[in-house]
């Protein structure tokens, strides 16, 4: 057994085991779902109305049609792949809006399963630079099963292209490909409001590396995303619809403080002291490991912190949790060899995930 493990571990194949064990754990999960809900498979995944997945949706369906603050605190990137997919299939007006919307809603399913599935070997191998073979799988393994990022990656959300934009720029970066390097950051901030702070990587690299005369190319993203708000103001006379009603924790502490209060409509759930505390712990324990990811790499470690920060001030309160597990350099802080611990770890998230 020893041999055969050994076998796989000095060979490609070991790029495959995490991948089959993800999805065959996100079919598992359809499965249970499915058996213990009573309901088709079309009605267990459809977006609740009102989440993150039900707009990108409708606005690859139906495009930024609406004046409502609701669909402007969508990035345009994932719905916009959608909607490209959506044309290319079935070709727009073809079907009536709530087909579309259907079939929108599937194929966001889909490439968000696809994109998923494409960013673990990419994580492995950038993980295996750091630690050796049996961590970065067991690591892998932590990551993709870890609640917020396994239910988030599988119901057609943006955390996949996220995920996905965010291994890809590092590669590129580390290759000193920066001309690719430039797209997949200039389309991560069009991705998630805190996308911009990418920018931080190319500016590290590059005082790293002595190139601080091309530190005006590291503008590319921060530019992108200054043009999306410019057409939002256009197009609603408000860019900070981008920011939504909120809560933020800036507001969380305001709050706490005794300056504002919470309106019910915005507020009222997440100042909850479990909901709230929990969030707040969370963002300290990934905000201390992106600070020590600066021992693994420097330019990590910038990017994770800038990240951050991003996410605690312009993040809502319920998405914070999501994209905080999506900043890959923070978990390159762990290291597990012992693969019963490992077993142990990802069954308790699986049945978090199920949960969640």
């Amino acid at each position: 057994m020893f041999q055969y493990g050994t076998d796989i571990l000095d060979s490609k194949s070991r790029f495959l085991t995490p991948v089959l064990l993800f999805t065959l754990a996100r079919l598992v999960m359809l499965l249970l779902g499915v058996e213990s809900s009573h309901r088709g498979l079309e009605y267990l995944l459809y977006p609740s109305w009102g989440s993150n997945a039900f707009y990108d949706a409708l606005i690859a369906a139906t495009g930024y049609s609406s004046g409502s603050m609701a669909y402007w605190t969508i990035m345009p990137a994932f719905p916009s792949l959608v909607r490209l997919i959506l044309g290319i299939s079935f070709g727009f007006g073809a079907v009536g809006v709530t087909e579309l919307f259907r079939f929108a809603w599937l194929v966001a399913v889909i490439i968000s399963w696809i994109m998923a599935t494409a960013a673990i070997p990419i994580f492995q191998s950038v993980a295996e630079k750091r630690m050796s073979r049996i961590e970065a799988m067991n690591l892998t393994l932590l990551m993709f099963f870890f609640p917020e990022v396994f239910v988030f990656s599988s119901l057609g959300f943006s955390s996949a292209l996220f995920l996905l934009l965010e291994l890809v720029a590092w590669v590129l970066l580390t290759k000193r490909e920066y001309g690719g390097w430039l797209i997949a950051a200039c389309l991560f901030c069009l991705t998630e409001l805190c996308g911009f702070a990418m920018s931080i990587m190319l500016v590290t690299e590059l005082f790293r590396s002595r190139m601080s005369k091309k530190i005006i190319y590291s503008l590319a993203p921060t530019i992108i995303f200054l043009m999306w708000l410019v057409y939002v103001e256009v197009e609603t006379g408000n860019w900070m619809n981008v920011l939504g009603p909120g809560p933020y924790l800036l507001g969380y502490f305001s709050t706490l403080l005794g300056f504002t209060r919470f309106s019910i409509a915005s507020g009222e759930v997440y100042f909850d002291p479990v909901i709230s505390s929990s969030v707040l712990c969370f963002l300290m324990v990934v905000g201390l490991l992106a600070f020590r990811s600066c021992r693994v790499n420097r330019v990590m470690g910038s990017y994770a912190i800038s990240m951050v920060i991003a996410c605690a001030v312009l993040v809502p309160v319920g998405s914070v949790a999501r994209l905080l597990s999506l900043i890959f350099p923070v978990w390159l802080n762990l290291r597990i060899r012992s693969i019963a611990l490992t077993v142990a770890l990802l069954s308790f998230f699986f049945l978090m995930s199920l949960l969640l």
